[in-house]
């Protein structure tokens, strides 16, 4: 059972939805967009990424998609719990100095990630986040 710190953040997200909403037919009142809730921190990102691990054992041609749009879910969440980390502590850096500390370790275990043959997985998501959050 994982115990609560201060490195939680509770992460909202909109979910997408098909229907397109225009001003003039609709009011956005009669439609509010759904928001769930989820909780991140560190230890529980690279939880979820060991949990891809197991349950995808490698990536392969076959299932290289579905695991990049899973791992990119955790990159949506590390960048909520940047943006709240730089809130709290008021930080004007593009980056959390942790939030850097933690990408070094996500990456580490991306590249460790078992690759069974795959092009682009994980290496076109490590050029990004190594681009993003370590070439500042």
């Amino acid at each position: 059972m994982l115990v609560p710190n201060i490195n939680y953040v509770t992460y909202m997200s909109e979910l997408e939805t098909p229907v397109q909403f225009c001003e003039k037919d609709r009011k956005r009142e009669e439609h509010p967009p759904v928001y769930y809730k989820i909780e991140v921190s560190p230890e529980l990102i690279l939880t979820r990424l060991r949990r891809l691990e197991m349950i995808y054992h490698m990536a392969t041609e076959s299932n290289e998609y579905c695991i990049s749009e899973d791992v990119q879910h955790l990159t949506e969440q590390i960048a909520a719990w940047d943006r709240t980390m730089k809130r709290r502590d008021s930080i004007k850096a593009k980056h959390h100095p942790e939030t850097i500390a933690f990408m070094r370790e996500f990456i580490k275990a991306l590249e460790e990630f078992p690759n069974g043959g795959t092009e682009l997985f994980p290496f076109e998501m490590i050029d990004k986040l190594t681009k993003e959050y370590l070439d500042t």
